[in-house]
């Protein structure tokens, strides 16, 4: 499986969140034989919002280089899992302000997922949240073809 040209053009512009990307699938879930990232189409603009806030923290503010460790569709909704380079300080002050760092990516990485239960994931129009036991989000377009192709494959 080869990763996405969507996926390889956000590695492009995000080369420190997304240097895993594509990587030995025993190490990272971001190789392709573990899908990349593995969303849809419409879930990609809300991803990006949140990688520059991520990368313009870091950047500017000093804060330490979120690396995305995986990101997937689980629950009908946006999962962004990553960890942080270079924290490895044990002083006590560090350690106060590395908090404080943790907490507003953190916030911005839960706003992120908690949203993309609004947002359809094939499309990116607003969406719902839908389905019992298998879930995901859509507009209301995109669900009416999804029933229509299910009608026609029965």
């Amino acid at each position: 499986m080869e990763i996405e040209k969507r996926d390889l053009e956000l590695q492009q512009e995000f080369p420190k969140i997304l240097k895993d990307l594509g990587g030995d699938p025993s190490k990272t879930c971001m190789s392709s034989a573990h899908g990349g990232i593995a969303i849809g189409d419409g879930w990609i603009p809300l991803i990006k919002q949140l990688m520059h806030f991520c990368q313009f923290h870091h950047d500017k503010n000093g804060y330490p280089q979120l690396v995305a460790d995986q990101i997937k569709e689980k629950f009908g909704t946006l999962r962004f899992y990553y960890h942080f380079e270079d924290c490895n300080s044990d002083t006590k002050e560090y350690g106060i302000r590395f908090n404080r760092i943790e907490d507003t990516l953190e916030g911005a990485i839960h706003f992120a997922e908690s949203l993309s239960s609004t947002i359809c994931e094939s499309c990116g129009k607003p969406g719902t949240l839908r389905g019992q036991g298998w879930r995901y989000t859509s507009c209301d377009e995109c669900e009416k073809l999804k029933m229509d192709f299910t009608k026609e494959k029965n």
